[in-house]
């Protein structure tokens, strides 16, 4: 059975690891994968994302996009054993309908209510994703600045802060939180591993309430990436 309120969050743009770690936990969590003896196979889909988000959905992304169709990745012979994985196409708005058929959100570059830019969530779509989430949908959120985590802190998560690329695009490890060894993210279908190299704008979170996981730390010891 699918569990509940699964959302996984991370602070910075560039990091096909973490995409493919974080959807690899998801598929193992939502028991999509092949089992010893069992057989719960299906199609997973996972939405590119809002269309207006530049250069951040799953579609504009290539990497990433090929990350997550690649066959040897998720398929029936790939590291997560499933059926097919799809990337739905993005969408203008983000709604109950559109997610009616998404296993999976990934919620590329989309600023809060209210901000003077393109890509801006509507309150009935944080309405909609949130309801969606309780009733079991599965979020990858991509939130790297306190004026773009609007999504998360439904969930009890915001953003503290953020470094950005001056002089030069910024570089930096995430390295796995001392209670998050054993975590599928950070041991999982494809192996462990013990730092993740993120460019462009890097944020940290809050240390988040509710029930909430650090799965991963900058270099600074601040909480980037977690799970719940």
């Amino acid at each position: 059975m699918a569990p509940n309120d699964d959302t996984t969050a991370g602070t910075g743009r560039r990091s096909i690891a973490l995409l493919f770690v974080a959807v690899s936990f998801i598929v193992l969590a939502l028991g999509w994968s092949r089992a010893v003896d069992a057989a719960p196979v299906a199609d997973v889909t996972i939405s590119a994302g809002r269309e207006d988000a530049g250069d951040y959905t799953l579609e504009t992304y290539r990497p990433g996009y090929g990350v997550v169709t690649d066959t040897a990745h998720f398929g029936p012979t790939g590291l997560v054993d499933v059926d097919s994985l799809t990337v739905k196409a993005t969408a203008a708005t983000i709604d109950a309908t559109y997610l009616s058929d998404v296993h999976v959100l990934f919620d590329g570059w989309v600023f809060d209510p209210g901000s003077p830019t393109t890509a801006v969530w509507g309150n009935a779509e944080l309405d909609a994703i949130e309801t969606w989430v309780t009733n079991g949908g599965i979020l990858i959120a991509n939130e790297d600045r306190a004026d773009s985590d609007a999504l998360v802190s439904r969930f009890g998560a915001t953003v503290a802060g953020s470094r950005c690329c001056v002089p030069n695009d910024l570089s930096i490890n995430f390295t796995p939180d001392a209670g998050a060894a054993a975590h599928p993210i950070v041991n999982g279908p494809a192996g462990s591993w013990s730092s993740i190299t993120n460019a462009g704008t890097v944020g940290y979170f809050d240390t988040p309430s509710g029930d909430w996981t650090v799965i991963a730390r900058d270099d600074l010891s601040r909480p980037t990436i977690i799970a719940r």
